[in-house]
């Protein structure tokens, strides 16, 4: 189905500093008064993270525990962010594309294993470069759907249990 609007963003990743939760809070703060939900979904421990949002009085942001059934809330977010400095194969990833949610990502090895730069993602070289990438899929939504399809496309295409298979 089509998409008017980017409202909602997912955040998929232990929380820990190579995953890029500095980076996400930095945006959450460039992008306080622009009505976007940054929902992060985590394992360990995120109360720095927490405490860091209170200090600065962010209430875009939320900081959750990892839930079994994300893979059924995925579905109810337009963008991830996946601000991760390492990576090997990221599965948070797989599962975004799968249902047409697009990521923008750093190029690191992992992420640029699934990600086509403006196909199905987008690579940012840093943080500042992240809220007008979502501004400008706010504003050109037939760009945006684009992607969407083909996020959903390239991971059914390429990473079906026959085309695994058959590598």
């Amino acid at each position: 189905r089509l998409k008017n609007v980017i409202k909602k963003i997912i955040v998929i990743g232990v929380y820990k500093k190579s995953k890029g939760y500095n980076d996400i809070l930095k945006i959450a703060e460039l992008l306080d008064k622009k009505k976007f939900k940054i929902d992060c979904f985590g394992y360990g421990n995120n109360k720095k993270y927490q405490s860091i949002k209170n200090k600065k009085k962010l209430s875009n942001i939320s900081f959750k525990k990892f839930d079994v059934n994300l893979r059924n809330k995925i579905k109810n977010y337009d963008l991830m962010l996946h601000l991760s400095k390492r990576e090997g194969l990221p599965v948070s990833v797989m599962e975004c594309l799968k249902e047409g949610v697009p990521v923008i990502c750093y190029n690191i090895r992992g992420t640029k294993d699934l990600i086509k730069d403006q196909f199905n993602g987008f690579f940012v070289s840093n943080y500042k470069e992240v809220p007008n990438k979502i501004l400008y899929l706010k504003l050109e939504k037939n760009f945006f759907n684009k992607v969407r399809f083909q996020a959903l496309n390239s991971i059914t295409k390429n990473y079906s249990k026959i085309e695994i298979n058959k590598k």
